[in-house]
This record gives structure tokens, sequence and C-alpha cells, in this order.
């Protein structure tokens, strides 16, 4: 061992070995985009910021909620300006937020945990990534049909 790594042990110390069994899991070396097609998720974060062109914007995180790529993660920024806020009253009336949407304001925490469906597309411009075209209200299935 070199003087650097005598350091470091001493500094830090020697650590533990934890044990972990990979055996059951697929393979996954690289997420792509999600196939283009509608998807019901859960928003899981929402919160306000500042677009790269230093307009206000709210960005929603949702998880996937159901089917094969349940657990999956898609993002939306949504500018606070111009024709982006049709998006934005969209997603709120499909999250069952309408009042919120015709008021012109809400409270990212009400967001937090509704569902809806997303629209989605691989993007045009970076293939590697989504683009969530519209959001839907989601319509829960009636477990006595």
């Amino acid at each position: 061992m070199s003087t650097l790594d005598d350091a470091i042990n001493e500094a830090v110390g020697a650590g533990e070995i934890i044990k972990v069994d990979f055996s059951g899991l697929k393979d996954r070396t690289e997420f792509g985009p999600l196939p283009e097609g509608d998807y019901v998720c859960r928003v899981v974060h929402a919160e306000s910021g500042t677009s790269a062109a230093g307009n206000p914007k709210a960005v929603f995180r949702f998880e996937v909620a159901e089917g094969d790529h349940k657990g999956r993660v898609l993002f939306r920024h949504i500018a606070l300006v111009g024709s982006s806020l049709n998006m934005l009253r969209g997603l709120l009336s499909a999250l069952g937020l309408k009042d919120e949407a015709e008021a012109g304001e809400f409270n990212t925490a009400n967001t937090i945990g509704k569902m809806c469906v997303l629209h989605v597309k691989v993007d045009a411009n970076d293939p590697r990534y989504n683009d969530v075209r519209y959001a839907k209200p989601y319509k829960a299935p009636n477990p006595l049909t």
C-alpha cells in the first residue's frame, strides 16, 4: 500500500464490507427513452425555478405508476410565459386541480401524489430523452366491473 492509501485509511477508516446479491436483477446498462405512448404517472416532485432564458418555470418530476415501465421517471419543465401556459393549465386540470388552473395560482405541494396520463414522445432534438407532449386525466379502473 502507498503512503497515500495509508493516510486515507487512517483518516476515514478501513470501511466495512457490504454483501449484496445482484443475481435476481435484469441487466440495465442504460436507460433509453420510453417508447412513444401514454403512461399513467404520479407527480413525485414539483418546484418553481428559472429557465435558461431567465423566465420563471414550474418543474415536475413524474414516476410511471403502471405497466412495463413502472418506476421510470419523466420530467416536465414548463415556462410560465406565453403559449407554455396552455401546457401548465392542461396539466393542472388533468391532475384534478382545475380551480387552481383557472385561478392562475397553485401550490406545488397540492400536485404531489396526483395522477394523470402523460403522452410521451422521443425528443426530436435529442433522442436520448423523452418529450412530455400533454396530460390527460387518469381514470382509475373500477374493481367492481
